[in-house]
């Protein structure tokens, strides 16, 4: 099973054909068992598993290897090591089906090197097909592309003709976890070699006691204190006793003790945990809490800051702002969701904001140096500054200090707010934490001094010292002892901070972060990502809290268990719920997805219950209670009041129904294993817009949080199912069916007319047939019924079939649901044809209104709403093809206008194709000019070649590339907040694309005009925004031309000069529809 390898030399020496096999280690898996002879028996237990589970990870990827993100392999070189390449490669091709951002790469990613771009696995295994597996195990630091790698392969490749023949990066998965899982289960590796808290868990005993005696004896009397406050936040007994339980094991010094806290749904988990992360504060406990999940860690954390409000003020008592420097959220940042909420307790934010504070040239010391400087010495700056102005009417010495003040105070106050933010309150001594509150208030006094209108030149040099104060008696006098007294007393406050604050300065983005994660209290992270914490200098860390414990793999959890001096454990979840996520079926029969939450119960570990739901109406809480909590959970005061419910009586069902429905059959969607029931997808349709009209009658608004198949309802449960065939099941839908028939909470769909009538429609009897165009498949999925009924002229005078009627109506509405169809050129054709074989000159039934428009002889506008009939205006369309977005697709058509031969017409091509017709017809192409020295690789007017083609596909700058490419590489300052689609959206619609009646085509909309747009009409950006926008336009301009780029505006205006300046030279074309304009 390869124990002496790395997980990742394992992987890369695997074939496709043994990716592919499920059966290839089975056999091999051995079952898990819930007790262990030895550490390493514990360890050695999941090694198998794991191999299983990743080779069936990747087999998932491989079959939609056609959907992943692929690249062009640039450049392969030996990176010394045998095995080790350095690799570049083009930029990604994100792959239809894998997500809407752009790819990068990361350490741990897993690629297909491979001759050619597979369409499905099985092309890898064609005849002279070259192929093998790399790892990236190092990504360029240049941020700017992410397109250099250095990849590790399980062999030498061997010579350069070898290495010319991998042509392509195709992307398969990211192993970086399991790698980490790994390398917790080995001994010889550089993790910490922390086993106790392991060896306890081998053959686990329940103790039922909180702590040793002697800590009993030797307990201080924390509780009973914590134990008020906690109550005054509303947390339930249970919660309470929850918390006190854990309180009172981590006080223990002499045991590790394992603390299991079952949450079931809407018992106030998060709630429970966020308060007892507050109490393990107060005892001084640094705590590790994790979650599988991105999202569930940054669930907890921000619930955790929602539940800090309570417990603490937001300024405390010197006012200063609220420390959170001992809280800490680290993670990939291109995972989480950090809200501005949660900022301030990022890693990457934090460190950001530190590094400036610590900095030598802008940090902390320099801007109470600069403060300093400017008390003792703005009179002779002010000097200077008159020396240097030779205009005769200089600013005056009042502007001057104002402008001076407001510069140097407002850096201090922003690195002093940052600095307590950030920080833990104990890198502060009693007296500096004095002095800062102070001072930030003398500050703010002097400059509202300064403000006060009665304040002269005189008078300020007078109060600064500038100026011997005369016997002369003014009106001004109190104002400058003001003046004074508050210069004076910010001086030696700014001093004494000088000599007394200890923080670093001069320090690098590593030593900040090491510094952050030293210093924090509270750590929060996924378990994959406590890995970081083995390599780092770390004080010890007491608690480890595990939330959502049910859903992690055990063996991912010995990550964090192995961190040094990690005494004691609590695992919060509800074993009731969904357990971890396995793929192979081989390691679900060996019980690998068991996570140690669940283990421990089966031994009959001593469980502590959150017993009070306030989730659920008590009609929907009933079943789970009973079937999988025993009854021992009890009906929240809320959701008991008749109030609960009182926005949703007006629903049809009820709180609570079982809604059978006994039509429609079962089918595979798609590709995929996913199976569907359309007509059960009907109904459930026919549910939504009937809550949707009931909740819009309540003239008020409610929230309605609406899923389906639920996994936390609330208000109303409706399940739709066949009530027969989940009660032959012999699962738990048979005593779900069960106890909704004995609740009598069973509604059979047939008693409603409007569901029966949707019913109709998937009806299959002799009355109806199936009937589809003849070139579709027998299996081709069916979107539409049509009943077979032959009528003569007489019979259509008689009255019309109900049935008939609806199943048409709904028909139309399943159109309406879909902007488009896709239908291949046969379809379409059909479509065309009449039933006596003729061909229908124009398909569609029009209106009087829609008939005017195609009739119209000038060019205009059609606005069409959606399924307003707008694509219905066209002529007839009589040769139509398959067409895709390519250009090989049109490489029998040249790319221009003059004497196209007649049987081209009518022509149907994408707005790409119509616009290098254009540029092929004028005199001076876009690309001859811009690209001059590729003319001699296409013959003008002919359509270019392939090679040509390719040449401009790279040297386009699309979103992709932009958001890939160029987005990284601006200014920080300018991107802050701003999202890249709206950016390159701008530049491409409205600064290089906004007409303008006085400057047509001028290439670009000036700054200025375009900064106005925010004054013209409704946007949400505003000016501030719309500056920083051009500014990034002005950026990438000029990176563009470097890199010799073009994009579509580019190109577009290029049109619009040749056209205006050469005229249209090309064959007449009398009419151009342009749809989705």
């Amino acid at each position: 099973m390869g124990d002496e390898m790395d997980l990742g030399d394992i992987v890369l020496s695997w074939s496709i054909q043994q990716i592919a096999d499920d059966d290839l280690y089975r056999g091999k898996v051995e079952t898990i068992p819930c007790n262990f002879k030895s550490v390493d028996h514990y360890l050695q237990a999941y090694r198998p598993s794991l191999i299983e589970e990743t080779r069936s990870d990747l087999c998932s990827c491989l079959e939609l290897i056609s959907e992943a993100p692929s690249s062009k392999i640039l450049s392969m070189e030996v990176a010394g090591k045998t095995g080790l390449y350095y690799m570049d490669v083009d930029f990604w091709d994100n792959g239809a089906g894998f997500s809407a951002e752009a790819y990068t790469a990361r350490n741990g990613d897993i690629f297909i090197l491979s001759s050619l771009r597979p369409g499905a696995a099985e092309d890898l295994n064609r005849y002279g097909v070259t192929y093998c597996l790399a790892m990236v195990t190092e990504v360029s630091l240049d941020d700017e592309y992410q397109k250099g790698f250095r990849v590790k392969v399980t062999k030498d490749i061997g010579s350069e003709e070898d290495l010319s023949k991998l042509r392509h990066a195709i992307f398969l998965n990211n192993i970086m976890t399991n790698k980490r899982i790994w390398q917790a289960l080995s001994f010889d590796t550089d993790m910490g070699n922390n086993f106790t808290v392991i060896k306890s868990l081998l053959a686990p005993q329940n103790l039922g006691e909180d702590a040793c005696g002697i800590c009993v004896k030797q307990d201080g009397g924390c509780l009973p204190s914590l134990t008020e406050q906690l109550l005054s936040v509303k947390l339930n007994q249970s919660q309470v006793d929850a918390i006190e339980s854990v309180i009172s094991a981590v006080q223990c010094r002499h045991m590790n003790l394992m603390k299991l806290i079952w949450g079931p749904p809407g018992t106030g988990k998060t709630k429970t945990v966020s308060a007892l992360l507050w109490a393990l504060a107060c005892v001084k406990c640094r705590t590790l809490t994790c979650a599988p999940t991105n999202v569930a860690v940054v669930g907890v954390c921000t619930r955790f800051l929602q539940n800090l409000k309570n417990f603490s003020e937001h300024i405390d008592e010197n006012g200063l702002p609220f420390s959170l420097g001992d809280v800490l959220l680290f993670g990939n940042k291109y995972n989480m969701d950090i809200t501005e909420d949660l900022q301030d307790i990022f890693l990457d934010f934090r460190v950001d904001e530190l590094v400036e504070c610590f900095s030598s040239l802008s940090g902390w010391k320099y801007r109470i140096a600069s403060m300093v400087s400017f008390f003792d010495d703005c009179a002779s700056l002010y000097d200077m500054l008159l020396e240097d102005d030779e205009t005769s009417n200089p600013v005056c010495f009042l502007d001057f200090v104002k402008k001076q003040f407001d510069v140097t105070a407002v850096a201090l106050k922003r690195c002093i707010v940052n600095l307590c933010v950030h920080l833990p309150r104990s890198k502060f001594s009693h007296d500096s934490v004095i002095n800062l509150s102070t001072l930030l208030n003398m500050l703010e006094k002097f400059g509202a001094l300064l403000c006060n209108v009665n304040l002269t030149d005189e008078g300020l040099k007078r109060s600064l010292g500038c100026l011997s104060t005369e016997k002369s008696v003014c009106p001004q006098f109190s104002i400058e002892k003001e003046l004074d007294g508050a210069r004076s007393a910010c001086l030696k406050l700014l001093k004494d901070l000088q000599h007394s604050l200890n923080l670093p300065t001069g320090v690098d983005n590593n030593w900040v972060q090491r510094y952050c994660i030293r210093n924090a209290t509270l750590l929060f992270c996924t378990t994959s990502s406590s890995y970081r914490l083995h390599h780092m200098e770390i004080a010890p860390l007491d608690v480890l809290i595990v939330d959502e414990a049910a859903q992690v793999r055990e063996c991912e959890l010995v990550i964090p268990l192995r961190l040094q001096w990690l005494k004691h454990v609590v695992l919060v979840g509800d074993d009731c719920q969904l357990s971890a996520m396995v793929k192979s079926q081989v390691c679900k029969e060996a019980g690998f997805g068991t996570s140690l939450f669940g283990r421990l119960v089966t031994l009959k570990f001593e469980k502590h219950l959150l017993n009070i739901q306030y989730r659920m109406n008590p009609c929907i809480s009933l079943f789970p209670n009973a079937q999988f909590y025993e009854r021992k959970i009890l009906d929240g005061s809320n959701v008991l009041s008749p109030s609960n419910n009182k926005g949703y009586t007006c629903l049809p069902f009820g709180s609570y129904t079982f809604i059978d429905v006994r039509d429609g059959r079962e089918d595979k969607e798609g590709a995929g294993n996913s199976r569907r029931n359309m007509v059960e997808v009907a109904v459930v349709l026919h549910l939504i817009q009937t809550i949707f009209r009931c909740m819009s009658k309540l003239n008020t608004i409610l929230s309605c949080n609406l899923n389906i198949l639920p996994r936390y309802p609330w208000h109303c449960l409706w399940i739709v199912g066949n009530v027969h065939t989940l009660y032959k099941s012999g699962t738990v839908w048979t005593d779900l069916v069960a106890d909704a028939q004995r609740r009598k909470c069973v509604f059979n769909a047939t008693n409603d007319a409007t569901i029966c009538s949707i019913l109709c429609i998937g009806k299959f009897n002799r009355s109806l047939k199936l009937e589809v165009p003849m070139v579709w498949d027998v299996d081709y999925e069916i979107i539409r019924y049509k009943k077979d009924c032959k009528v003569d002229a007489q019979e259509e005078h008689d009255l019309v079939d109900t049935s008939y009627a609806m199943e048409n109506s709904k028909v139309s509405e399943s159109f309406l649901l879909m902007k488009f169809y896709s239908l291949s050129s046969g379809v379409a054709q059909h479509l065309l044809t009449a039933s006596d074989g003729s061909e229908i000159d124009i398909p569609f039934e029009l209106t009087d209104e829609e008939k005017e428009i195609i009739q119209f002889p000038l060019t205009s506008f059609i606005l069409g709403r959606f399924g307003s009939g707008d694509v219905s205006d066209q002529p007839s369309i009589l040769h139509m093809h398959d067409i895709i977005d390519d250009q090989e697709e049109f490489k029998e058509i040249p790319d221009n206008f003059s004497n196209l031969p007649h049987e081209h017409y009518p022509l149907t091509i994408t707005y790409r194709k119509f616009l290098m017709m254009l540029d092929g017809t004028c005199q001076t192409s876009f690309f001859d000019v811009f690209y001059g020295e590729l003319n001699s690789s296409t013959e003008r007017g002919h359509s270019k070649s392939r090679a040509l083609q390719t040449f401009i596909e790279l040297k386009e700058v699309t979103y992709e590339k932009f958001a890939a490419s160029y987005w990284p590489r601006f200014n920080a300052d300018l991107t802050k907040n701003l999202d890249a689609s709206i950016v390159f959206t701008e530049i491409i619609s409205h600064i290089k694309g906004r007409y303008q009646a006085s400057r047509p085509y001028s290439s670009k909309l000036g700054r200025q005009d375009y900064v106005m747009l925010s004054d013209k009409r409704f946007s949400s950006l505003n000016s501030e925004k719309r500056d920083r926008i051009y500014s990034i336009f002005i950026a990438y301009e000029s990176m563009k031309s470097t890199a010799r780029e073009f994009d579509l505006s580019d190109f577009v205006n290029s049109l619009h000069i040749s056209l205006v300046s050469e005229g249209y030279n090309g064959d007449l074309v009398d009419f151009v529809y342009i749809d989705e304009v």
